[in-house]
């Protein structure tokens, strides 16, 4: 069953929920804009398989759509908290290495 993570604000009329799928070892990105779900993906949720490939989704959605693209924080961001949903020793390296520097967000 897919987990969604924590949704954040964009802008002030759009949220981004990230959600990774363990079954299929893939992520999706939903983008709600107005209360009101965009296809990001055009009908296949769960074809990303790396967080890179989320992001780079989102932004480009986001900027076809003229809402403008993710600031560099936000892809930071969205791209930690894929990596969170999906678990293991990325998630796990990283949680260390912000425990030991807190208020750094770390990614690798």
């Amino acid at each position: 069953m897919p987990t969604s993570g924590s949704p954040f604000v964009v802008a002030s009329t759009v949220h981004v929920v990230p959600a990774f799928d363990p079954a299929g070892r893939a992520f999706s990105v939903s983008v709600v804009i107005t209360g009101q779900e965009a296809s990001v993906l055009d009908g296949a949720p769960w074809s990303l398989d790396h967080p890179d490939d989320a992001v780079d989704q989102v932004d480009g959605f986001l900027l076809d759509a003229g809402l403008g693209g993710l600031t560099g924080r936000q892809m930071h961001l969205l791209k930690r908290e894929l990596i969170i949903l999906r678990g293991g020793r990325d998630a796990a390296a990283m949680a260390q290495a912000e425990a030991q520097q807190p208020g750094c967000l770390r990614l690798f």
